[in-house]
């Protein structure tokens, strides 16, 4: 499959939900390539987004589990932290395991969109933003929503979501 190709079928998975859940959003397509957060703000003026920017960090357990840290720009992940909060350690997944368990390419992963058995935990404090601005998977596709929408699409997909309010605010 061409690259074009594949990124379509990545990008299609977000679009297709947020259209069949009938989430409002600004959806674009076929920006500047966006791998890191300078040119996402440079995307972000052009389009005139004024949400906050999403990072969404793919894990793995030791024993096998795949986790997504749904949090915003700037917050690292606290390895102490999450292995207390899963029982065990994790470590970052590898730019092939998120392309294999997702199809998502590095820098470009969504905050839903992933198989059934994939587990999440969301930092409470995005809540907290009006809007949110994500990857549709793909390097040139976001999308910008009212940030409460992504407990609606959690909710309405059964996906399986810890909350968490006591995240540390510097690692």
């Amino acid at each position: 499959m061409d690259k074009r190709k594949e990124d379509r079928k990545m990008s299609t998975k977000c679009k297709e939900i947020l259209e069949e859940l009938a989430i409002p959003c600004n959806y674009i397509e076929g920006h500047e390539p966006v791998l890191n957060y300078e040119a996402a703000a440079r995307v972000d003026e052009q389009y005139h987004l004024t949400g906050k920017e999403s990072k969404c960090l793919m894990m793995k357990t030791k024993s096998g589990q795949f986790v997504l840290f749904v949090t915003y720009e700037g917050v690292r992940m606290d390895r102490k932290y999450m292995k207390n909060l899963l029982g065990e350690k994790t470590s970052v997944c590898s730019g092939e395991e998120l392309m294999e368990v997702s199809g998502y390419a590095v820098g470009c992963a969504s905050p839903f969109a992933y198989p059934d058995t994939m587990k999440y935990i969301v930092d409470n404090r995005i809540f907290g933003f009006e809007k949110y601005i994500c990857s549709a998977g793909t390097p040139t596709e976001s999308f910008e929503m009212e940030t409460h929408y992504l407990k609606d699409i959690y909710e309405k997909l059964g996906c399986d979501v810890t909350y968490i309010d006591d995240y540390p605010e510097e690692v």
